[in-house]
């Protein structure tokens, strides 16, 4: 396995105890990460959570952009994304249509790309993946100060 992907027992697409905090449709687009990042912040408000988000936002962006420069749809499909509340975590799942496994890239210190795998395994308290029937699903789980808007 992996350094990058540590698994949890919550590996499948509804994890339990968990409440949706809403899905998310987007295109293959430079766009997405953008919108992923407002749809994250306004799913949060909307259930009254309160939360630090600078890396929420980061790992959001990096998952879909990750969705957007590396999956290959071989027909028009798009890439999804849940946020789910699982106790005091935050669990984001990204799917897109590439079965492939996402793999950290060597990087030299004057790249400016393919850290992207890096970070995410820096901010996240747990990440994994799995194959799904049209492609793969990227979750991590964000251990964020939770509490709710008075």
């Amino acid at each position: 396995m992996s350094p990058f992907i540590r698994r949890s027992v919550a590996t499948t697409s509804e994890p339990g105890t968990a409440e949706l905090l809403g899905s998310l449709t987007l295109d293959y687009a430079p766009r997405s990460p953008s919108l992923a990042r407002r749809f994250v912040k306004i799913a949060l408000t909307a259930r009254g959570i309160k939360a630090e988000t600078e890396s929420l936002d980061v790992v959001v962006s990096e998952l879909v952009t990750n969705s957007v420069m590396h999956a290959r749809p071989a027909t028009s499909a798009s890439i999804r994304l849940r946020l789910w509340q699982v106790r005091h975590l935050i669990r984001v799942e990204v799917y897109d249509a590439d079965p492939r496994i996402p793999m950290p890239r060597r990087t030299k210190p004057d790249d400016e790309r393919g850290r992207g795998m890096y970070i995410i395994r820096d901010l996240a308290a747990n990440q994994g993946f799995y194959r799904s029937r049209t492609g793969k699903c990227v979750w991590v789980d964000m251990d964020i100060l939770l509490g709710k808007e008075e």
